[in-house]
């Protein structure tokens, strides 16, 4: 059955899963057969098929890699890696190779001896540390052999919610696709991983026996994260005199009184480092600062990485007060746990430069408490705070 191009639109998609689920009912009912086998081939690539299409195209595709696990003596074919002679046909060539994968998992539903295992299907995925890099990992089931590519493998991705997230490497090992990235496994635990995402994805993984990786995603690698993204306006003060490891350090009455000046960073880390750098060794506290909106009460927290003594405030409450941040700055070393009301607020932060060893602060607000199946959603199904600067 190679069906569901046609239903990849707004009205018929997210009826597909159901639709399909008749449609074998009746087809057996028909053949007088409860358990006739039937093997379906997952829609592969189009070219052209609008903006507004590629949900649907994307859901109906994970519908189908799905549709294993609701349908009894159904099995789902990958034909994403084949060759296309138009805008959506697979090729003359194509067709005999997903002709052969077809049959192949055909005798698997009869329970044929030699007909080795079922299509190729996602076990888990996984947030890793790799060669001292972050990576998510995907792990397979039904692999013949071992992953395999003929050139540099291709087809993954990355994203959270707060958007793409970029990967320099993806290494095959065994029955193991590992995608590595910049950020660290900590912040990767809340990414999302794709494998031919969009509708015209470049896929090349297949087995010791030729055949595909499912398309599919997104499929988390541990829970979303509620969080903004990197916070680069802020208001940065000068310069003011030493307070050591910041344990008798106040709230400043005025910010107006220490200079306080906008600034955009050029990087997620807000670093001073040409500056702090001229002043030697000198100890001195800068000042971040940077207001929020919150349109509901709200359970947040401050995301901060720093690389020397920090305090933060959230409306001249402190929050939050480590005497031994040391360099280098780690993203999301501290989670600091506040409630907003709706409405405006002010985050203050304090960095003690430590004679010159601390340069600058990460910093972003996460909400908490928001239900799992409201995060699955993607961002649109929950509010979240803005950033005013």
């Amino acid at each position: 059955w190679y069906q569901g191009c046609s239903e990849a639109g707004p009205e018929a998609a997210p009826l597909y899963t159901r639709r399909m689920k008749e449609f074998v009912a009746a087809l057996r009912h028909d053949c007088a057969d409860p358990r006739l086998p039937i093997v379906i081939v997952q829609i592969a690539r189009v070219i052209a098929w609008g903006p507004d299409g590629v949900a649907c195209w994307k859901s109906v595709q994970e519908q189908q890699r799905l549709l294993p696990t609701v349908i009894k003596n159904l099995l789902t074919v990958p034909a994403i890696d084949l060759a296309l002679d138009d805008g959506i046909h697979i090729s003359g060539e194509g067709q005999y190779v997903l002709g052969a994968r077809l049959a192949q998992a055909m005798l698997v539903l009869q329970k044929d001896r030699r007909a080795g295992p079922p299509p190729i299907t996602l076990k888990k995925v996984s947030a890793e540390t790799y060669r001292g890099k972050g990576a998510v990992v995907a792990e397979f089931s039904n692999v013949v052999g071992k992953l395999r590519s003929a050139s540099r493998p291709s087809g993954f991705s990355l994203a959270d919610n707060t958007g793409s997230i970029s990967h320099f490497d993806i290494q095959l090992a065994g029955r193991r696709a590992i995608v590595r990235s910049e950020k660290s496994a900590n912040e990767l635990a809340g990414a999302a991983m794709y494998y031919g995402d969009g509708i015209n994805p470049y896929c090349n993984i297949v087995d010791e026996a030729g055949r595909s990786l499912p398309v599919f995603g997104p499929v988390w690698a541990g829970t979303p994260r509620t969080i903004t993204p990197f916070i680069r306006e802020l208001r940065v003060s000068a310069f003011q005199p030493s307070a050591g490891r910041l344990e008798g350090l106040e709230h400043p009455p005025a910010l107006e009184t220490l200079q306080m000046a906008g600034r955009s960073f050029d990087i997620t880390f807000c670093s001073l480092r040409p500056e702090i750098c001229a002043r030697g060794n000198s100890d001195d506290v800068i000042y971040y600062a940077f207001r929020f909106a919150c349109p509901e009460p709200m359970h947040l927290a401050l995301a901060l990485g720093y690389d020397g003594p920090v305090k933060a405030w959230m409306n001249g409450k402190l929050i939050l007060h480590d005497p031994n941040g040391t360099n280098p700055a780690i993203t999301d070393s501290s989670l600091s746990p506040f409630d907003a009301d709706a409405g405006e607020h002010e985050i203050v932060v304090a960095l003690g430069t430590n004679h010159g060893a601390a340069w600058g602060i990460f910093v972003r607000l996460e909400r908490r408490g928001v239900p799992k199946r409201l995060l699955l959603k993607g961002p649109s199904a929950y509010a979240m705070p803005t950033i005013l600067g």
